[in-house]
């Protein structure tokens, strides 16, 4: 039984690749792709070889390397996508916990208390402007006075 998500078989080794999206973009996507890492399917063949003479012994230590790196370098790679996709879910999970505590904020607040607040704030901003003009008006009226 294949593990299946989103209509994609996960868990076979016939899907060639998934693309998982990581951001808020369309380009924003990371493709995980199945790799075959057998002898057989790598073109290593390491199981027959032979070090029965030095020159052969060579030959096998070079095909060990080549399947060494080719090993470490989809070990990296998948390493790579791992990293980005753990700091996704963590970048996730904090607009998550905002979204949350924004929400709660909203859905707590007292209406008549805010609106008392705003009315409040808004009478004091309007006597500020009136003691301004007032203070703009004064040295005309003196100027007046003077005449």
């Amino acid at each position: 039984v294949a593990t299946m998500f989103n209509g994609i078989k996960m868990l076979d080794s016939a899907t060639a690749s998934v693309d998982i999206q990581v951001g808020k973009a369309a380009s924003d996507f990371i493709t995980l792709t199945a790799s075959d890492m057998t002898s057989a399917a790598t073109g290593l063949a390491i199981i027959g070889l032979s070090i029965n003479s030095v020159t052969s012994a060579k030959g096998a230590l070079e095909q060990l390397d080549t399947a060494i790196n080719t090993k470490d370098n989809a070990r990296a790679e998948f390493g790579y996508k791992m990293n980005r996709l753990e700091g996704t879910i963590s970048v996730l999970n904090i607009q998550t916990e905002n979204l949350m505590a924004a929400e709660s904020r909203i859905s707590d607040v007292d209406v008549a208390t805010e609106m008392a607040t705003m009315t409040r704030n808004q009478v004091l901003a309007q006597a500020g402007i009136s003691m301004l003009a007032q203070a703009n008006a004064m040295p005309q009226m003196a100027l007046q006075l003077l005449r």
